[in-house]
């Protein structure tokens, strides 16, 4: 008996391991892949659900302590704090989550086509703002 159990045991073991790996590679992929680019132009979101949004087309930008809850992940990957895809949200509504860090401060875009919402930790989130609102102040400069 113990020699048809370990052929199984070890199958079990390396689907397992298997598993455990590609999982660990997605969401270091996930995290590590999303970086932001900020220029006078646009904002420009790499990696998986990458996103570019003109500066012109952002009707608002606010900076949110919270994500309003109850939110209903659409498309997309949630693992614990990382959350990546289209949710829905009762407060915003339809918005695309690039949130990979467990801090409460997050970035909202509002644009004429879409919502966006950041939160890749505070420090980061904080430089991006300054940088999305000095890129909205040149464009509103050069444009008036």
């Amino acid at each position: 008996m113990k020699q048809n159990t370990t052929p199984f045991n070890t199958s079990k073991l390396i689907v397992t391991i298997v598993l455990l790996v590609t999982i660990g590679i997605f969401v270091t992929v996930l995290v590590k892949g999303i970086n932001v680019d900020v220029t006078e132009e646009r904002v420009k979101i790499k990696g998986i659900y990458g996103r570019e949004i003109r500066i012109e087309d952002i009707e608002e930008i606010r900076l949110l302590e919270k994500i309003p809850f109850p939110g209903m992940r659409l498309n997309g990957i949630g693992l614990g704090f990382i959350n990546v895809g289209v949710y829905s949200y009762q407060d915003i509504g339809k918005v695309i989550v690039f949130k990979t860090a467990t801090s409460d401060n997050n970035i909202l875009i509002i644009g004429k086509e879409e919502k966006v919402l950041l939160g890749l930790g505070q420090s980061k989130n904080e430089e991006l703002y300054k940088k999305i609102m000095n890129a909205i102040e040149v464009y509103k400069k050069n444009n008036t």
